[in-house]
Protein backbone atom coordinates (compact mmCIF):
# COMPACT_ATOMS: atom_id res chain seq x y z
CA UNK A 1 0.00 0.00 0.00
CA UNK A 2 2.80 2.39 0.90
CA UNK A 3 4.67 1.56 -2.28
CA UNK A 4 1.52 2.18 -4.34
CA UNK A 5 1.05 5.63 -2.81
CA UNK A 6 4.73 6.60 -2.62
CA UNK A 7 4.48 8.72 -5.79
CA UNK A 8 2.07 11.05 -3.96
CA UNK A 9 4.23 13.66 -2.27
CA UNK A 10 4.16 15.31 1.13
CA UNK A 11 1.46 14.41 3.59
CA UNK A 12 -1.00 13.21 0.95
CA UNK A 13 0.71 9.81 0.70
CA UNK A 14 0.22 8.77 4.34
CA UNK A 15 -3.20 10.43 4.39
CA UNK A 16 -4.32 8.41 1.37
CA UNK A 17 -3.15 5.20 3.08
CA UNK A 18 -5.26 6.08 6.13
CA UNK A 19 -8.32 6.84 4.00
CA UNK A 20 -7.95 3.63 1.98
CA UNK A 21 -7.52 1.62 5.20
CA UNK A 22 -10.62 3.18 6.77
CA UNK A 23 -12.68 2.44 3.65
CA UNK A 24 -11.50 -1.18 3.63
CA UNK A 25 -12.45 -1.58 7.30
CA UNK A 26 -15.93 -0.16 6.66
CA UNK A 27 -16.45 -2.47 3.68
CA UNK A 28 -15.33 -5.48 5.74
CA UNK A 29 -17.67 -4.58 8.62
CA UNK A 30 -20.58 -4.15 6.22
CA UNK A 31 -19.99 -7.57 4.68
CA UNK A 32 -19.58 -9.15 8.12
CA UNK A 33 -22.93 -7.65 9.13
CA UNK A 34 -24.60 -9.15 6.07
CA UNK A 35 -23.09 -12.55 6.81
CA UNK A 36 -24.18 -12.44 10.45
CA UNK A 37 -27.69 -11.49 9.35
CA UNK A 38 -27.76 -14.59 7.13
CA UNK A 39 -26.53 -16.78 9.99
CA UNK A 40 -29.10 -15.51 12.48
CA UNK A 41 -32.09 -17.25 10.93
CA UNK A 42 -33.98 -20.32 11.91
CA UNK A 43 -33.13 -22.12 15.12
CA UNK A 44 -30.17 -19.91 16.09
CA UNK A 45 -32.37 -16.82 15.96
CA UNK A 46 -35.14 -18.51 17.93
CA UNK A 47 -32.71 -19.57 20.67
CA UNK A 48 -31.30 -16.05 20.92
CA UNK A 49 -34.75 -14.44 21.07
CA UNK A 50 -35.85 -16.86 23.80
CA UNK A 51 -32.66 -16.27 25.81
CA UNK A 52 -32.92 -12.49 25.60
CA UNK A 53 -36.60 -12.40 26.48
CA UNK A 54 -36.29 -14.19 29.83
CA UNK A 55 -34.32 -11.86 32.10
CA UNK A 56 -31.76 -9.06 32.03
CA UNK A 57 -28.78 -11.15 33.16
CA UNK A 58 -29.41 -13.79 30.52
CA UNK A 59 -29.84 -11.08 27.89
CA UNK A 60 -26.50 -9.56 28.89
CA UNK A 61 -24.78 -12.95 28.77
CA UNK A 62 -26.26 -13.65 25.32
CA UNK A 63 -25.09 -10.28 24.04
CA UNK A 64 -21.62 -10.90 25.44
CA UNK A 65 -21.52 -14.30 23.75
CA UNK A 66 -22.48 -12.87 20.37
CA UNK A 67 -19.89 -10.11 20.83
CA UNK A 68 -17.17 -12.63 21.66
CA UNK A 69 -18.02 -14.75 18.62
CA UNK A 70 -18.08 -11.68 16.37
CA UNK A 71 -14.87 -10.29 17.81
CA UNK A 72 -13.02 -13.59 17.45
CA UNK A 73 -14.09 -13.86 13.81
CA UNK A 74 -12.50 -10.52 13.01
Amino acid sequence: MIRATSHIGGTLGPLSVIVIGAVLILVAVRHLGKLLKLLMVGRARDVLVKAVGRNACLAMASGMGVTVVTQSST
